[in-house]
């Protein structure tokens, strides 16, 4: 059987198509930055090789005597040195000049459904740059722009369920951005992999795009409203934020703006008929806070507000729940006619709904 290189093999994605290449008997190469991520794949016969392919040296040494090339490099957060910049189009570039070098021809990329020339998101811009140096490079490309994957370990649904609940959300309020319209066509990580695999070998996929995008299409204020009653929270929905700045109001009040009369209070002395009323107050107020947050509250924010806002609490906090390019990004619907490929790759969709329990099973132990 044929050698295959998987980039981005330890990763969510990767591990699925690294089982499933194995299981169908191919031999299997995996690169890493770190040994210590393949501990789900450590039973398997693959052959691991750890190091930065940002470094042309070792993507020559990963491309070396194999056979073709799945190439799903990839980061939805910038952090530190790595740059969407540096992750997308250097590291892709350098796959695409070792896999020349090495004499490999099959390459299979990883983009996202969005990517295109003059996007308004950083992540697709640079895609876009790397899926024009894939289809520039004379190799047997395919191109893969999946939607929202989705499956047991994914980012998108451990995101939202942690920004749902304590201590993530101490209010337990969530922005609903443009009051969560836009749409999403979730796929499943299996599906994602199958037509990986299967596109390998077929040359009718040669120097193609294919999006994959799932059988059903929600709005992102679905998708939420499907995790919470999963979870059988309770929740509002308010278009004019009145219990939402009720709450904050509270907070405030119980936990600063009381606090602090009372350390005023003890350090000036005050007269000792001040303690009855002021502490009574401050457990009744403490009391209706308490009973406050019994339920979600889902609020519209319009993005011209939240885009700001998102920014600031990028600059204070070390890993946010929510970026801004995220936002720029769930503004934007992300859905397509995956028909083609479909039925080129035979691939039978499985979906979100069906999923969904045993992933929030999965995140909530």
């Amino acid at each position: 059987m044929a050698t295959i290189l998987v980039t981005g093999g330890t990763g969510f994605i990767g591990k699925s198509v690294v089982k499933l290449l194995c299981q169908l008997g191919y031999k299997v190469r995996v690169s890493t930055r770190n040994l210590k991520q393949i501990k789900a794949l450590y039973e398997l016969p693959c052959e691991f090789l750890e190091g930065d392919l940002s470094d042309l040296s070792f993507a020559r040494k990963c491309s070396s005597g194999i056979d073709a090339v799945i190439h799903l490099v990839g980061i939805i957060v910038e952090q530190g040195q790595d740059t969407f910049k540096k992750v997308h189009v250097q590291i892709t570039k350098n796959m695409i000049q070792a896999s020349k070098e090495n004499g490999v021809k099959r390459f299979l990329h990883m983009s996202a459904l969005g990517t295109r020339p003059n996007a308004r998101s950083r992540y697709h811009q640079t895609k876009w740059t790397a899926e024009e140096l894939v289809r520039n490079s004379e190799l047997d490309w395919t191109i893969f722009q999946p939607s929202v994957v989705f499956g047991i370990g994914d980012d998108f649904t451990k995101r939202l369920y942690k920004m749902l609940f304590f201590p993530n959300n101490p209010l337990l309020l969530f922005p609903l951005i443009d009051g969560g319209k836009s749409k999403l066509q979730p796929i499943f990580v299996e599906n994602v992999a199958e037509a990986f695999v299967r596109a390998i070998p077929n040359p009718n996929t040669f120097h193609k795009t294919y999006t994959l995008a799932g059988p059903e299409v929600y709005s992102l204020k679905e998708i939420l409203l499907m995790i919470l009653d999963l979870c059988q929270i309770p929740y509002k929905i308010e278009s004019f934020p009145f219990y939402t700045l009720s709450r904050i109001a509270m907070a405030l009040l119980s936990f600063l703006v009381y606090p602090l009369i009372g350390l005023k209070a003890l350090f000036e002395h005050w007269r000792g008929d001040f303690w009855a009323p002021y502490l009574l107050s401050w457990l009744f107020l403490s009391l209706l806070f308490r009973k406050s947050i019994e339920k979600r509250i889902l609020f519209n924010v319009p993005s011209s507000v939240a885009l700001p806002l998102a920014g600031i609490v990028e600059k204070l906090i070390k890993k946010p729940p929510i970026t801004k390019e995220m936002l720029v990004m769930l503004q934007e619907d992300s859905i397509a006619d995956s028909s083609e490929t479909i039925k080129e790759l035979d691939l039978q969709l499985v979906s979100f709904t069906t999923v969904l329990p045993d992933i929030i099973k999965a995140i909530a132990i």
